[in-house]
């Protein structure tokens, strides 16, 4: 998701009507997942002086397998049709 969007769903998020949703939570996201190693060679490819290595550890309880934002709150309340 190019940051423009993320900037302009936070600005409209900020500028919906407060007596109706004050306080609330916003998902802003792709809704789609991506794996740690997608992430890893994305900010590879962005920051290439960064050569950091890789060091694969066994799974821990608790560890979180796949995981995207739902969107769906925001996209209903916001009528925002870039964001869909």
């Amino acid at each position: 998701m190019p940051i423009n969007h993320v900037v302009q769903a936070n600005l409209t998020a900020g500028t919906l009507p407060t007596a109706q949703h004050s306080f609330e939570i916003f998902n802003i996201g792709t809704g789609k997942s991506i794996t740690l190693l997608e992430l890893v060679e994305r900010l590879k490819h962005e920051f290439p002086e960064f050569n950091a290595g890789i060091t694969f550890l066994p799974a821990r309880n608790g560890d979180i397998k796949k995981s995207h934002a739902d969107c769906s709150k925001f996209i209903t309340i916001a009528q925002e049709d870039w964001f869909k």
